[in-house]
């Protein structure tokens, strides 16, 4: 199981979560061609917006969030969101929300597409014996490497 850290943010103002919730302040993807952060190139890494700043940011400098708080939706009645995963950047996180952090844990980093395992077989189980060589003689070689002295190899 692969595990990412995940920061657990409550009580967050409207101003706050209705910035988070809507993506029209967001850059576009177009217009940047490196990380706003560690200004390292987008080469076959996707680009990923802060949901807070709506800047282009790498993987690496970005950090999620698990939000509960209060927002006002669309019909204009109070809301309540219980468990909003939110990704900012690493600046944004820093000003807006390190102070209003209330815990730290983990998740598993997608639990529906896990790899099959390699399992060991049982001792119980028959192996098949190692493949020997069907002759002593090493193979012939090419060139100059036949006249070549064996050397052998510290183990």
């Amino acid at each position: 199981m692969v595990c990412r850290p995940v920061s657990f943010v409550q009580d967050l103002n409207l101003l706050m979560m209705d910035r988070l919730l809507h993506r029209e302040h967001w850059v576009e993807p177009d217009e940047r061609y490196q990380c706003n952060t560690c200004f390292q190139y987008f080469h076959l890494d996707p680009k990923k917006h802060c949901y807070m700043c709506g800047e282009i940011v790498c993987g690496d400098c970005r950090t999620r969030l698990l939000i509960e708080g209060r927002y006002m939706n669309d019909v204009g009645v109070m809301a309540f969101h219980h468990g909003f995963t939110a990704k900012v950047c690493h600046p944004c996180y820093f000003t807006f929300f390190s102070a209003r952090a209330v815990g730290f844990f983990e998740v598993e980093k997608h639990p529906n597409r896990s790899r099959p395992s390699k399992k060991k077989l049982p001792s119980s189980h028959p192996s098949k014996p190692p493949r020997r060589p069907t002759s002593d003689h090493p193979p012939p070689s090419s060139g100059s490497l036949t006249n070549a002295s064996p050397t052998k190899c510290a183990a």
